[in-house]
């Protein structure tokens, strides 16, 4: 055993003997019930059950108008998503998810309208440049 107050070893019989015992280094008083390493024993059978609890952020809502304002304004909703990853990951995530399907929506829109243009036979260097 050793002293909580120095650090120094104690002999562990004698402390056995009178339930406490000076330390020849420093003086103090250690008890049996006071050591550190009986502390140790207690606090990790104390905490043997308890998993590691998450720190939930009561911000973090999820709301689905984070949604909205990334579908609408994709840049903030990417910004939003790459800021808020650690702190807010609900909110991160639906920002994240808004400015993704408002970009393959606007990619499926230019598409559509490249195939209709060109279906209807419509020149499209002169529809897009103005000239032919």
């Amino acid at each position: 055993m050793f002293c909580k107050y120095c650090g120094e070893k104690i002999d562990e019989e004698e402390i056995e003997k009178n339930g406490q015992v000076y330390c020849t280094h420093c003086g103090g008083l250690n008890k049996k019930e006071e050591s550190f390493e009986n502390d140790f024993k207690k606090f990790s059978q104390e905490n043997k059950s308890e998993e590691p609890k998450e720190v939930k952020n009561p911000s973090d809502t999820g709301s689905f108008w984070w949604g909205v304002l990334g579908f609408f304004i994709p840049l903030a909703g990417l910004l939003l998503f790459i800021l808020w990853q650690k702190n807010y990951p609900k909110n991160a995530k639906l920002a994240g998810i808004g400015a993704l399907v408002s970009v393959i929506c606007e990619a499926i829109f230019y598409v559509v309208i490249i195939i209709i243009l060109s279906a209807s036979g419509v020149n499209l260097n002169e529809f897009l440049y103005g000239y032919a």
